[in-house]
């Protein structure tokens, strides 16, 4: 508990079943770490380098992983409670059947990520860049969208209710139910 990694190399560390509370990885080279059954509370791991990570039936608390880079990282059936997200690289990662109910994505990069089958109510992805992403199965009930990039992505069979897309151009052929929403412009 309350320790500092701060521009610490802890790549490949297996963390399975660990706990970390009010922890400090800024900066900190956490690349291949196994965060199996792992719980985080508090942690702050902005522009942490966390490339192919793997967090299975994890539990953030209160995290932030601001502006972290975790570029290919597996995420499966973890839970993020009230999570800083924002600018976050998830370039190529999978996070299925996650929960990020009400996290702050704003500014996120997820290009090709996928996020099938996860909780995702209440986020708030303003200006995020989801393009090809797999949002399918995705709950998004509430989600704010705005000036998000979503191009090419797949939200079929996703909830979309609530959304706040606020006057974003979405490709026809991507979401092809867009042209009956009024107020949106959708292209070919």
């Amino acid at each position: 508990n309350n320790v500092r990694f701060v521009r610490a190399n802890v790549a490949q560390s297996n963390a399975e079943g660990a706990t970390f509370t009010d922890c400090d990885f800024t900066d900190a080279k956490i690349d291949d770490m196994v965060f199996r059954g792992a719980t985080l509370t508090r942690c702050n791991l902005p522009r942490a380098s966390a490339k192919r990570c793997l967090f299975h039936q994890a539990t953030l608390i209160e995290c932030s992983f601001f502006a972290a880079d975790l570029s290919f990282a597996k995420l499966f059936e973890t839970k993020m409670e009230r999570g800083d997200m924002r600018e976050v690289v998830l370039t190529g990662a999978s996070a299925r059947d996650c929960q990020f109910q009400g996290a702050d994505m704003r500014g996120s990069h997820c290009r090709e990520c996928d996020f099938q089958g996860s909780k995702m109510d209440g986020v708030n992805a303003a200006h995020a860049d989801w393009g090809a992403a797999s949002l399918r199965m995705v709950s998004l009930s509430g989600a704010r969208l705005e000036g998000a990039i979503l191009d090419t992505c797949d939200l079929q069979d996703a909830d979309v209710s609530g959304v706040r897309w606020c006057y974003q151009e979405i490709p026809l052929r991507s979401l092809p139910s867009v042209a009956t929403w009024w107020g949106y412009r959708a292209h070919a």
